[in-house]
């Protein structure tokens, strides 16, 4: 968790990342001998971070973000360890660094709704749950 996310701290998200071992696993099945190559887990997230629109471009790709929020590097982690977990299952030929075969928890369904999902203020995201509230909060003015 990044303390970042509480109200303590006001740095740019895009300052920081630190790959976890999911996300260096995740990478390794990504990109070849980037350590190798003096290509650190973070230089690799922060490349794909930084390419973010150009590579949506050139593939076709409409990706709007998180109601308009782009990828931060912090989410580019994310997607690397994701990779690393699903690759496992998909692929489990393609061995990554970390030598994990093994998933942690499988996914079960549920009937149950799911929880409204919560945003950091300090996003300024325009979620359909935020627009909601506003469309509520003006009718209540007229």
């Amino acid at each position: 968790m990044s303390l970042n996310y509480s109200a303590m701290l006001d740095h740019d998200e895009a300052d920081l990342v630190v790959a976890g071992p999911g996300a260096i696993n995740g990478i390794s099945k990504c990109f070849r001998d980037t350590e190798g190559r003096g290509r650190s887990a973070e230089t690799v997230i922060r490349w794909v971070y930084e390419r973010q629109n150009l590579e949506f471009a050139q593939r076709g790709l409409d990706f709007p973000g998180l109601f308009g929020r782009p990828l931060q590097p912090v989410d580019c982690q994310n997607l690397f360890c994701e990779i690393s977990k699903y690759a496992r299952t998909a692929h489990p030929d393609i061995s990554g660094i970390s030598g994990r075969t093994r998933i942690k928890q499988s996914y079960e369904a549920t009937n149950r709704p799911l929880a409204s999902p919560h945003f950091l203020p300090r996003w300024r995201l325009n979620s359909p749950h935020d627009m909601i509230g506003q469309a509520t909060d003006q009718a209540l003015l007229l």
